[in-house]
Order: structure tokens, then C-alpha cells, then sequence
């Protein structure tokens, strides 16, 4: 498995596993940690390697942690529209 794939998919994973844990915590405030942490990595990630490929790290990274996590709140709360 490709490592972006790889660390997509445990964001995805840590992401849903976050809101299930911590459902009286803000879903943007937990989105935000997830894209901060995506920044994070990919900034180390970048500065070892110096590959563009880094840079879309964050972007997978950010969405697949903001999918699941938007996909655990529906799950939990049912999907509202306003």
C-alpha cells in the first residue's frame, strides 16, 4: 500500500474513532485538529523528502479525516437539514 494511501486511511479511521469518542466536542473544532495535524505531517513529510507528492498528502489527508468524521456524526445524530 502507497504510504499517502496508507496515512489517509488511518486518518479516515482516527477521525471517525475521535467523534464516536468525543461527541460533546465540536465537529469543526475536531475537523480543524485533523487538518492541523494533516499540516503538520506533510510539512515534516515535505522538509525529509522534498517531493511534490507531500504536498497532496495534506489535502488526502484533511478530506479523508473530515469525510469520516462527517460520516460518524450522521451516523450518530441522523442527517438534519437546516
Amino acid at each position: 500500500m502507497k504510504p499517502v494511501l496508507f496515512s489517509a486511511v488511518a486518518f479516515a479511521i482516527a477521525g471517525a474513532v475521535c467523534r464516536h469518542t468525543f461527541q460533546d466536542v465540536f465537529t469543526r473544532l475536531q475537523i480543524l485538529a485533523f487538518w492541523v495535524a494533516a499540516a503538520a505531517i506533510g510539512t515534516a513529510r515535505l522538509g525529509a523528502t522534498k517531493r511534490y507528492s507531500a504536498k497532496h498528502g495534506v489535502a488526502i489527508n484533511g478530506l479523508a479525516a473530515t469525510t469520516a468524521i462527517l460520516a460518524m456524526k450522521w451516523h450518530l445524530e441522523g442527517f438534519h437539514l437546516p
